[in-house]
């Protein structure tokens, strides 16, 4: 019974070997140099500029409308916040407080990227100070973004048993989806 696998293993041992040896060995490939660089189209070159260009206008341009309509969702948000904190009282006052301030980090993040963004002349002659813009706004938002959500954290655990809340916990959810369209707009990514 032992013989026929002993025997199998000895064949495959001897023909591969053998293979192995009457096999020549292939040398490896020699690099081949780099081809030459293709001389640029100054034509093309301009139009895929302008591209770029029109590209980042666009985004710095949607990003900041939808700030601005970001924010116009937080102060209806803030008021009710600031209404549920009048009324209430002891832990819940303070948990509301805690939101609150989250909510005007919030605002402010946003409010410093609804403003003025560069024009199309100035993009033109700075792009990488205009990208570098863009960056930064999407850094603000993303700050927005995580404010908004640490702030529907609080109040989405205060909510189950205080009904009152609900309203409130609408409006955050609300503002959170505004500031990721926010971050959408100028083409950042919403962080986990």
């Amino acid at each position: 019974m032992r013989v026929l696998p002993v025997a199998i293993v000895a064949s495959v041992l001897v023909l591969g070997g053998a293979a192995w040896y009457f096999t020549r060995p292939q040398p490896a490939p020699a690099r081949l140099p780099a081809p030459a660089p293709k001389p640029a189209d100054p034509q093309v070159d301009k139009v895929s500029q302008r591209a770029a260009e029109r590209k980042l206008e666009d985004a710095l341009r949607e990003g900041s409308v939808r700030a601005q309509n970001s924010l116009n969702t937080m102060v209806d948000t803030r008021r009710e916040a600031v209404a549920q904190r009048a009324r209430a009282q002891g832990e819940l006052k303070e948990a509301l407080t805690e939101s609150l301030n989250l909510l005007d980090d919030a605002g402010a993040s946003l409010s410093a990227i609804a403003t003025k963004i560069p024009t199309p002349a100035d993009i033109k002659v700075d792009f990488a100070r205009a990208d570098e813009e863009r960056l930064r706004r999407v850094k603000e938002a993303e700050n927005a973004f995580l404010s908004l959500k640490e702030s529907f954290g609080i109040v989405n655990s205060l909510a189950e048993d205080h009904p009152e809340l609900v309203v409130l916990k609408r409006l955050l959810a609300l503002s959170i989806e505004d500031a990721r369209l926010t971050l959408d707009g100028y083409h950042g990514q919403v962080p986990l």
